[in-house]
């Protein structure tokens, strides 16, 4: 019996370390591709879609992440200063959760996050593809800041109380 139960955690394990690998989370979160200001990005590993924005902000705000990031690292005021490292992410300002194409200046906010340097794109747009209400939101973007351009797609899951940094 020992043999069998050996076998059978060997089997769990390898099947756990199988699922877990960075390329299947990147994978699920979506792709981005393109430069700003010199930093290329090729990889998106996490993505969010908070459930507290504040008060006055945009109702749907949604954070790409290049590096994994968990949901409960989003819960806590000053994130961006405290619970991520010095790596490059999105956030995603949208005035609503219609299935169509938002535009930047328009609908949608953009700004791109790494340390000290936040720039806001100034053209493109955002496509929202699939809601499921408290779940995930699904879409496109192609976004300018300025000669620079961020485009791919996002998986972004429910995070019910991620808040904005």
């Amino acid at each position: 019996m020992t043999g069998a139960r050996t076998c059978c955690l060997l089997g769990l394990a390898l099947g756990l370390s199988a699922c877990s690998g960075d390329d299947d989370a990147s994978a699920s979160a979506g792709s981005i591709a393109g430069a700003v200001q010199g930093s290329s990005w090729t990889k998106l590993s996490s993505a969010y879609w908070i459930g507290k924005p504040s008060r006055g902000s945009s109702p749907v705000i949604l954070f790409l992440f290049e590096s994994p990031v968990a949901c409960s690292t989003l819960v806590n005021a000053n994130w961006d200063k405290t619970g991520i490292s010095d790596f490059q992410s999105l956030e995603i300002d949208m005035l609503d959760q219609e299935l169509r194409d938002h535009n930047v200046g328009d609908d949608v906010d953009v700004a791109y996050l790494k340390g000290f340097y936040n720039p806001s794109a100034d053209s493109g747009t955002v496509a929202l593809t699939e809601v499921q209400e408290g779940q995930s939101l699904k879409g496109s973007f192609d976004v300018g800041f300025g000669a620079d351009m961020l485009h791919g797609t996002f998986a972004a899951q429910f995070c019910a109380d991620g808040v904005e940094p």
